[in-house]
């Protein structure tokens, strides 16, 4: 099984992957990044090559030339792509926003960016297609591991979270390489339960709980005989 992400930034890629690991208990290598290709040495942002830039700009354009999304499709083992975008630039691709008072602002905005998704990908391959839309930015996803209450709504995650983490005397670096490493602990089974990780973020719940649903369907009731071994 293979299952590519196309998000705005290899950080993302990273906490994505993770969650995946610990619902589906497969290896990284069954995760394809699409879009950006991850790059692991220290080239500059002036000298990658387009495949390696990130941006809701090229998700967007992604989604509308799916030249990327077709080729991953074509390959055998390929079953899903998850699309990742943030919610905090949304009015830059056209959402309009509710009054974040509004009890059901998470869940009418991720559908309100959904939508938009579908209309770039002129509604192809919607069976196959998984939603990581993060309210605000995926930072607020990381920072229900350093912080005991909500964190759907906090103005500026990424800046909360490096507080934090420098504070903490850890690295804060928005990279594949140091978000994989702060997620790792998302990659346990049912750690995101476990934890209570999901209560406190309420976009990351309905992520993990759309990839559930399709990666562990729910088990049959089996009813045994009871005249069996009888």
């Amino acid at each position: 099984m293979r299952i590519g992400i196309i998000s705005e930034g290899g950080a993302d890629t990273a906490v994505i992957t993770n969650i995946l690991k610990g619902i589906t208990g497969l290896d990284s290598s069954n995760f394809v990044p699409i879009r950006p290709r991850l790059s692991f040495d220290n080239t500059t942002l002036q000298h990658l090559d387009p495949d390696q830039k990130g941006g809701w700009s090229l998700v967007q354009l992604e989604c509308q030339e799916k030249k990327k999304i077709d080729d991953f499709f074509s390959l055998e083992d390929a079953t899903h792509i998850i699309v990742h975008i943030d919610s905090a630039e949304a009015e830059q691709y056209g959402i309009r926003r509710s009054d974040k008072s509004h009890h059901e602002y998470c869940t009418e905005l991720r559908t309100e960016i959904i939508n938009k998704i579908k209309e770039w990908l002129n509604h192809k391959y919607e069976e196959k297609i998984l939603y990581a839309i993060a309210i605000e930015e995926i930072d607020a996803w990381v920072l229900v591991m350093y912080h005991d209450k909500a964190t759907c709504q906090i103005t500026n995650p990424k800046g909360k979270l490096q507080y934090i983490l420098n504070k903490k005397g850890e690295i804060s670096t928005s990279n594949y390489k140091n978000y994989f490493r702060l997620t790792k602990p998302f990659s346990k089974k049912n750690a995101l339960i476990k934890e209570g990780y999901l209560d406190l973020n309420c976009s990351l719940k309905m992520f993990y709980d759309d990839a559930t649903a399709v990666f562990i369907p729910p088990q049959k009731n089996i009813i045994e005989d009871p005249n069996i071994n009888n």
